[in-house]
C-alpha cells in the first residue's frame, strides 16, 4: 500500500512524497467490502505537472493544516476520515 499511495500521489498531484508515515486502514462503509489505508505525505515537492486518469478531476489547493482539519470538520473534503486519522500528527505539527 506504502508504494501506491507514493506512486498515486505523485501522479495524480505531480508532488514527490518526502516523507511517509502509515496512519492504519478503516473500512469505507458497510456497503463496500474494500479497506482504506491511510497515510501522511510530509516534505513534499512538485516534481512534475500532474498526470491524473481520464475520470480523475483533482484541484490541488495548498492549505494550512489549520485550513485542512477546518475542511475536515465543514464538509469540504472527500475523506474526512483521513483527516481524523491524521489529527493528532497534524497537531503536533501545528503546536511545532
Amino acid at each position: 500500500p506504502e508504494d501506491a499511495a507514493k506512486r498515486e500521489f505523485r501522479e495524480e498531484t505531480g508532488y514527490e512524497v518526502g516523507r511517509i508515515e502509515y496512519l492504519g486502514a478503516y473500512h469505507k462503509d458497510t456497503y463496500m467490502n474494500a479497506l482504506w489505508h491511510v497515510f501522511l505525505a510530509t516534505d513534499c515537492t512538485q516534481i512534475s505537472e500532474q498526470t491524473p486518469e481520464a475520470e480523475e478531476h483533482i484541484e490541488i489547493r495548498l492549505i494550512t493544516i489549520d485550513q485542512l482539519i477546518e475542511n475536515g470538520k465543514t464538509d469540504k473534503m472527500t475523506d474526512a476520515t483521513a483527516v481524523l486519522m491524521a489529527y493528532d500528527r497534524l497537531k503536533e505539527q501545528i503546536s511545532s
